[in-house]
C-alpha cells in the first residue's frame, strides 16, 4: 500500500446522479459510506472493499466518478485506469457514484426546467436506428438535436446546460454581446444553426437556418440604453430529419472560449489536443487542432487578460516595487506610448551582490514566445558556495 497517496473516497449507493441546470451533478437519494483508496489499488480490491461496505451486485450497477478540474463531467469506472485517475486527480477525498443501468431524462422543449438524470427510469425517444437518409416527409418537433442519428443509445452532452441561456420573454441581457453570447451557447446544446436578420446593439432578431422553422428569438434595448430585453421567445424546432442529421454547429473562438473558460481557470496547463477530444465528447462538435489552440487563446484572455492590456499595468508595478522595498531598482522606456524596454533589480538581490557575491556577472539572453516577442536578459553572479544568485533582469526588444 501506498500510503503517501492513500485518499479518502466516498461510495454514494441507492441514489441517482441529477445535472442540475447549472450543469453541475448532484446525488439525489440513497446512501454513502467511504472507504481509503490508494495508488497501485487495482480494481479488484477497490471492487471487494466496495462489496463489504453494501449488500449490492455490481452486474447490474455501473460505477461513474468526477475530476475536481470538471467536475460537470461524469466518467465511467470500469478498471485500474479508471481508479488510477481518481486517486491522482483528487487531493484529500474523491467521490464515487453507483447507479442501475443508466437512464437519462432529456431537456426537453415541452418539458421545461426538467434535470438531466443517471439512474433514474428509462425514458422514451425517438428510434436510435433512424437512417440519416429518412424520408424527407418525415418532421420531427424537438428543440434541436435531442438524439444523436447513429446506432447508439443516447448520450447526454454537457452543453445541456445551455439549453435555457434564454428563460423566455422578458429576459434581459446587460449588453449585445452578452445576448449574442447566449444564443451561440443554445445553438451548441441543441445542435443546430441561426442566422441574424437584425444584429445591432439595439435589435437583435435570430432565426434558425432550417427554411419555415419556427425558432426565433429577438430583443430590443430597453429605454435607449445598452440593456437588451427579450421580446420573442420561440424555442420550438420544426425540422425533417435530414435537417436534424446534417446540423453542424458553428465554431466560434469567441463564443466558444465562454464554454470552456472555466476549464482554463482550474487547469492551465489544458493543451488544444485534449481540448478537441473533451469538446467532442461534451458538446458533440468537433475540432480541428487550429480551432482549439484559438480557443485556448480565448479562453486564457478572457481569464488573465488580453497581454496587450497588461502593458497598462507596467508603470505602476515600477512604482509599487520601488515603494514596497526601498533600494529595488525598476524602470522602463517607451516610445509613443509603445513599450520598449524594462530593467528590474530587486533591493535584497542588490545587497546579496555587495555582501556575499563574487564580483563576476554573467549574462544571458532568451527569446521570449507569445505575441509581441522580445528578449528577456538576466544577470547572474556566484555566492560563496558556486551557487547562482540572480542579480537583475531585463526584457527588451528582439
Amino acid at each position: 500500500m501506498d500510503a503517501t497517496n492513500r485518499i479518502y473516497c466516498y461510495i454514494f449507493v441507492g441514489g441517482k446522479l441529477v445535472q442540475k441546470n447549472d450543469g453541475l451533478w448532484e446525488y439525489v437519494g440513497g446512501r454513502s459510506k467511504g472507504i481509503h483508496i490508494y495508488k497501485g489499488m487495482t480494481f479488484e480490491e477497490f471492487t471487494q472493499k466496495v462489496l463489504e461496505k453494501f449488500d449490492i451486485s455490481l452486474h447490474v450497477m455501473r460505477m461513474h466518478y468526477t475530476l475536481k478540474f470538471n467536475p460537470r463531467v461524469i466518467q465511467d469506472l470500469e478498471d485500474e485506469d479508471d481508479l488510477d485517475n481518481v486517486v491522482s486527480h483528487s487531493d484529500d477525498f474523491a467521490n464515487v457514484y453507483i447507479v442501475k443501468s443508466p437512464g437519462v431524462e432529456a431537456i426537453e422543449a415541452n418539458i421545461p426546467n426538467t434535470q438531466l438524470a443517471l439512474g433514474g427510469p428509462h425514458p422514451t425517444f425517438p428510434s436510435s436506428n433512424a437512417s440519416c437518409d429518412a424520408n424527407p416527409n418525415t418532421m420531427m418537433l424537438s428543440r434541436g438535436f435531442a438524439s444523436r442519428c447513429a446506432d447508439t443509445e443516447y448520450t447526454p452532452f454537457e452543453s445541456n446546460r445551455f439549453r435555457e441561456a434564454i428563460l423566455g420573454s422578458g429576459h434581459t441581457f446587460k449588453n449585445a454581446d452578452e445576448f449574442r453570447n447566449a444564443i451561440y451557447q443554445m445553438s451548441l446544446a441543441g445542435r443546430f444553426q441561426y442566422k441574424y436578420k437584425k444584429n445591432s446593439p439595439t435589435h437583435m432578431s435570430v432565426k434558425c437556418s432550417v427554411e419555415d422553422c419556427p425558432w426565433k428569438i429577438t430583443a430590443h434595448a430597453v429605454e435607449g440604453n445598452e440593456i437588451l430585453r427579450v421580446y420573442t421567445y420561440q424555442v420550438n424546432h420544426n425540422h425533417i430529419a435530414q435537417d436534424e442529421c446534417s446540423s453542424k454547429v458553428r465554431v466560434s473562438s469567441k463564443r466558444g472560449a465562454i464554454v470552456v473558460e472555466d476549464v482554463f481557470r482550474t487547469t492551465p496547463e489544458y493543451l488544444p489536443r485534449q481540448l478537441c477530444k473533451d469538446f467532442e465528447r461534451d458538446h458533440g462538435v468537433q475540432l480541428t487542432y487550429n480551432q482549439a489552440w484559438h480557443l485556448k487563446e480565448k479562453a486564457k484572455e478572457r481569464v488573465y487578460g488580453s497581454p496587450r492590456a497588461s502593458y497598462a499595468y507596467l508603470p505602476w508595478l515600477c512604482h509599487r516595487l520601488r515603494e514596497i522595498n526601498p533600494g529595488t531598482i525598476a524602470e522602463y522606456t517607451s516610445h509613443e506610448g509603445h513599450f520598449k524596454q524594462l530593467f528590474l533589480a530587486h533591493a535584497f538581490s542588490i545587497q546579496g551582490f555587495t555582501m556575499g557575491c563574487r564580483p563576476v556577472l554573467a549574462i544571458d539572453s532568451c527569446h521570449l514566445s507569445g505575441p509581441y516577442k522580445g528578449a528577456l536578459l538576466s544577470a547572474i553572479a556566484y555566492d560563496a558556495d558556486d551557487g547562482m544568485f540572480p542579480l537583475a533582469l531585463g526584457v527588451v526588444g528582439s
